[in-house]
């Protein structure tokens, strides 16, 4: 038997720095406050995420590993480049995803679920500046995909 030298379970352990560090990498990268091709220096990601250059390395190999980041022996670290058409494949895929997704939701949701997309719909309409009606189109009734997709 192997002793593990903490009792503390690792679900409840504190995210290391790296591991903080690294969630705030992947947002930058895929919000695109990091853009494709940027070079990363680890100096000053360190000085601008305010931690030591380990944690930065660490969560950039790490980044790497996922295919989010790139590493050039003589260069360093840069956001991997994305082209044109991989984005568009990208976004193709994702409308079909989530296409089967609605779909599925849809078709399984019960009566809390139906009311929860009304009043999300209700808040939606509202924050753009409409005036929430019966007859918005993300009420049930209104739409031909939602009374096929409801029968």
């Amino acid at each position: 038997m192997l002793a593990t030298g903490s009792s503390a379970d690792a679900s409840t352990s504190k995210p290391t720095r790296t591991t903080h560090l690294l969630g705030q990498l992947k947002e930058a990268v895929i919000t695109g406050k990091l853009l494709p091709g940027e070079r990363l220096v680890v100096a000053t990601l360190a000085e601008t995420f305010q931690t030591g250059q380990t944690p930065v390395r660490e969560a950039l190999m790490r980044l790497a590993s996922e295919g989010l980041v790139v590493q050039d022996d003589q260069r360093g670290f840069a956001v991997a480049p994305i082209s044109r058409a991989e984005l568009i494949n990208l976004t193709q895929a994702r409308s079909e995803i989530e296409a089967l997704v609605i779909t599925w939701s849809i078709q399984h949701g019960g009566e809390a679920w139906e009311a929860g997309l009304l009043v999300a719909c209700h808040r939606l309409l509202k924050s753009q500046g409409s005036r929430p009606t019966v007859t918005a189109s993300c009420l049930p009734g209104s739409s031909d995909t939602w009374n096929f997709t409801m029968r």
